[in-house]
């Protein structure tokens, strides 16, 4: 069984397990600690990442080895030979979230009862009646494991029955000589496997004899009788035959459980000395053998280790705080070079709009003069040099079809009205500003008048000579 269980592993690429088993110095669970120990020696991803007998169900001890299986298997080899503790240590497991799809649990039938028919109630139903209400619990860890069990063939469960009922009504017999034994219980299910070796024994002993002839020689070596046990024949637990190594061809059914606790039979391993045959019982294994797994296989290793901590740092998550207000912090920096664009363009403009108001006089800035008296005159122009030394005020001066006469801030102006509209492109501004910044003592200062619609510019300019004071 230790070599079936090795393949199972080996078919699911698991390369690792758990044993736990019950420590019974009369149970068949420690034999079969030994088998599969030695197996695992032997062959290679089949290690047995974990082992420990369950001797003590002390909360200390119990806690320490479910601690220890969390950390180092998620396949679990369980073997009680007692049903009522392998129920117990389910509903630990249970209580300890080990019922989830990470977990897969293999129960070796190693006392045979399934083999033989004897266990036909699930083991996690309390047949004692005590503790009824964990039945559901120690179900959810039936309904995540495998069951790997001898398949002794159709029929074989009527067979055992009548064989059983020989076997104790000749304990009354020789040698036992136990009439109070047979109570109506079942013979041990090794009861058949112990008939057909003594049976084989014989055949290849009698084999032997009539090969060589009767002499202590010869029926007392062993090697000489075992090239004679290439022998086939129905046995009490199924067909037996033996190979050259002498060891039991056999036949290994591994099982599952549906929702009402019945078995189903999902694979085969047939061992012989040329090796194991494996047949598939199953088409979709996502609905039959892996139902109860989330549709996937398990695996010996999680991705993320035993602790879950293994697998990469997901960086976003991690780390999604940071992102979130560098994000922000860059939207921010985007908005702030934007507005701080938008900013200096805007006081850009309003800059040149400034100095183009240096250069522009605005219509309703101009008021007509009125009459005043000569003598009243506060203001008087003298042109440049001449040899006509004449005088002149402005308020002499009127406005004609050449020139018009204004008002501004209290001085008299004069400006040639134009019934054109001045339109002036960029460039022109420009240049217009820099003629307004024009700051010397031999040039008067230059502006326009400016209305919106109908433009009336008053040329200045062209009278600087006249309006320069000296």
């Amino acid at each position: 069984m230790g070599n079936v269980i090795c393949d199972l592993l080996k078919y699911y690429d698991w390369t690792s397990f758990a044993l736990i088993y019950q420590a019974d110095e009369d149970g068949s669970c420690l034999s079969f600690q030994d088998d599969i120990e030695a197996i695992s020696q032997q062959r290679e991803n089949c290690l047995i990442g974990y082992q420990e007998p369950v001797d003590s169900w002390a909360d200390v001890d119990i806690k320490f080895t479910i601690n220890q299986i969390k950390n180092n298997a998620r396949i679990i080899v369980l073997c009680f030979d007692d049903n009522i503790q392998q129920r117990q240590f389910a509903i630990t497991l249970a209580e300890n979230g080990m019922n989830t799809n990470e977990y897969l649990y293999i129960i070796p039938d190693a006392d045979m009862k399934i083999a033989v028919g004897l266990e036909e109630t699930p083991w996690w139903i309390d047949t004692t009646g005590a503790t009824t209400s964990k039945d559901a619990v120690a179900k959810t860890i039936g309904l995540h494991s495998l069951v790997v069990a001898a398949d002794t063939g159709k029929n074989y469960e009527t067979q055992f029955v009548n064989f059983s009922k020989q076997v104790m009504a000749k304990m009354s017999d020789w040698p036992f000589y136990c009439p109070s034994c047979n109570r109506g219980q079942n013979a041990s299910a090794y009861a058949s496997t112990l008939y057909d070796v003594v049976y084989l024994y014989g055949l290849v002993l009698s084999n032997t004899i009539k090969q060589y002839g009767l002499n202590s020689t010869i029926y007392r070596n062993g090697r000489l009788i075992t090239k004679n046990s290439d022998i086939e024949f129905e046995g009490m637990s199924g067909p037996v035959r033996l190979g050259p190594d002498g060891v039991r061809d056999s036949t290994y059914a591994i099982f599952g459980y549906d929702d009402a606790g019945k078995r189903v039979q999902y694979l085969s391993f047939a061992t012989s000395d040329t090796g194991i045959k494996l047949t598939r019982f199953y088409t979709d294994a996502a609905t039959t053998i892996w139902r109860f797994h989330g549709g996937k296989t398990p695996l010996s290793r999680p991705l993320c280790g035993y602790d879950g901590k293994g697998c990469p740092v997901d960086i976003l998550k991690e780390y999604l705080g940071y992102f979130v207000a560098g994000i922000i912090i860059i939207i921010l920096f985007i908005l702030g070079v934007i507005y701080g664009i938008f900013y200096f363009f805007n006081l850009r403009a309003k800059e040149i709009e400034r100095q183009n108001q240096l250069w522009q006089i605005s219509i309703q800035s101009l008021a007509l003069p009125t009459n005043k008296s000569k003598a009243g005159s506060m203001f008087s122009l003298q042109s440049g040099p001449s040899t006509n030394s004449s005088k002149f005020t402005f308020d002499s001066v009127k406005s004609n079809k050449y020139f018009n006469v204004y008002v501004l801030h209290g001085e008299r102006v004069m400006g040639i009205k134009h019934t054109i509209s001045a339109k002036f492109d960029a460039a022109e501004m420009s240049e217009l500003r820099q003629m307004r910044n024009i700051d010397h003592s031999n040039y008067g200062d230059f502006v326009l008048v400016v209305q919106f619609k109908i433009s009336l510019i008053h040329q200045l300019f062209n009278w600087m000579d006249f309006l320069c004071i000296h």
